[in-house]
């Protein structure tokens, strides 16, 4: 009997159906915050978890969140930063918190692909960036990328590029020295504490450019600071920060 390829393709797609089929009966995707029951796997939330994702504005001070007047702070009197423009698609509340920690420490990859589909979405909603030609993650270090087994924001900096169109280089940016988690420093020692930390090894890529530094979260703007620090270096057109998240 011959049975052709595009018919093996399709029979291999329909067990591979049936099969996750039988594995959502036996194992029936969660919501990542919650932990309620959810239709389609991909979704990663319930409703009403899906609804508490708060997409904030765009042309907020990253200080204190208050709207910036031709890209100054009267609220807080937040001091020249070094970077041309800082955006984040949503608040760093119960839901993208419970997003980020199943992508970071669960290995659930597929979740960078939702976040970055939100944050392509959100780009093209608000219109920033949009002569934007190269984007960066904020890397790890070797050690802690060997213990994770990946960089969160190299995934997430990979999938935006992919759908925006932008230069991808994961490795003109470099961290030169282990750090301490930031999450497990003092606020106040922060800025010391990743003081030196970023080098760019590929210059080539950054200057005369547009340049975007993608990380997951923005809390303090400690590494971002010493991050755009290392990039300026190399004389960028314009450098705009991005994350998916922002402590508010």
């Amino acid at each position: 009997m011959n049975i052709t390829f595009p018919a093996i393709i399709r029979s291999f797609i329909s067990d591979s159906t049936k099969c996750i089929g039988q594995l959502n009966l036996l194992y029936p995707p969660v919501c990542q915050n919650c932990g309620n029951r959810i239709d389609k796997a991909q979704d990663w939330l319930c409703s009403d978890c899906l609804n508490k994702l708060e997409e904030l504005e765009t042309g907020l001070c990253p200080e204190c969140g208050h709207k910036l007047v031709k890209g100054e702070c009267f609220e807080c009197g937040r001091p020249d930063e070094p970077w041309t423009e800082a955006e984040a698609v949503f608040g760093y509340h119960d839901s993208l918190r419970a997003l980020i920690h199943s992508l970071k420490y669960k290995d659930k990859r597929k979740i960078a692909e939702y976040l970055a589909t939100r944050a392509e979405h959100w780009l093209d909603k608000h219109r920033v960036f949009t002569d934007a030609e190269v984007i960066l993650p904020v890397p790890l270090h070797s050690v802690r990328q060997r213990e994770r087994g990946f960089n969160q924001s190299a995934l997430l900096a990979e999938k935006i590029a992919l759908k925006t169109g932008w230069e991808y280089y994961p490795h003109a940016l470099k961290r030169v020295r282990a750090t301490q988690k930031q999450s497990m420093v003092r606020t106040e020692q922060r800025s010391v504490n990743v003081k030196g930390a970023f080098k760019v090894v590929k210059p080539e890529k950054i200057t005369g450019k547009n340049v975007v530094v993608l990380d997951d979260i923005y809390t303090s703007g400690s590494t971002m600071r010493e991050v755009c620090a290392a990039v300026n270096e190399c004389n960028p057109n314009r450098l705009y920060v991005f994350t998916i998240g922002k402590v508010c």
